[in-house]
């Protein structure tokens, strides 16, 4: 996957009070000179569209000031009911591999003892999503990579990773982390 930033700006989402955020660009020539730009009317959608790609980006640890798609993809992620949809799904994966194979299940089979496995993992995970606590963005798109990423540990056999190991990455990246300024 090539990813290409733009080196001559740096972005900054700030939320405004309204349903529209406000998102600020810092000239990095000029790095006390801000601009704020509105959050167009489509970049919700936008970034819904390419949420694959830009989830697998802030897992990687790209900010979501990098830019305005992954601001908002960011922003969508953080809200509490996608984080409580998101452990749901994580419950349903476990419930699904504890339940046998049927003849009639038209979606692919999963690995299930690998799922099982990881079951207490997955559990807390699951748990962490649901508090409605501060959150690292990247704990919350590497828990929604997981899911959605069919060549991964989750629905691929032929994967080597450990899910059990990625799982704990994800709930080790979830607490948001306090900054410096702010202890």
């Amino acid at each position: 996957m090539a990813i290409s930033l733009r080196p001559h700006r740096h972005r900054i989402m700030a939320l405004s009070g309204g349903a529209r955020h406000t998102i600020l660009v810092a000239e990095s020539m000029e790095p006390l000179r801000v601009v704020a730009h509105r959050q167009r009317p489509w970049d919700p959608m936008l970034a819904r569209v390419h949420s694959l790609t830009l989830d697998g980006m802030l897992a990687a640890g790209i900010g979501p000031e990098s830019s305005r798609l992954l601001a908002v993809r960011a922003d969508a992620l953080l809200e509490a009911a996608a984080r409580r949809r998101l452990g749901r799904q994580w419950e349903a994966l476990l419930q699904r591999a504890n339940r046998p194979d049927t003849m009639h299940d038209p979606r692919l089979p999963l690995p299930r003892a690998r799922i099982i496995d990881a079951g207490p993992d997955i559990r807390q995970l699951a748990a962490l999503l649901a508090v409605s606590r501060p959150a690292s963005v990247r704990g919350i798109a590497l828990a929604s990579v997981l899911l959605t990423d069919g060549a991964g540990p989750v629905h691929n056999p032929r994967c080597r990773l450990d899910l059990g190991g990625v799982v704990r990455a994800a709930i080790n990246f979830l607490p948001e982390r306090p900054t410096p300024a702010s202890l």
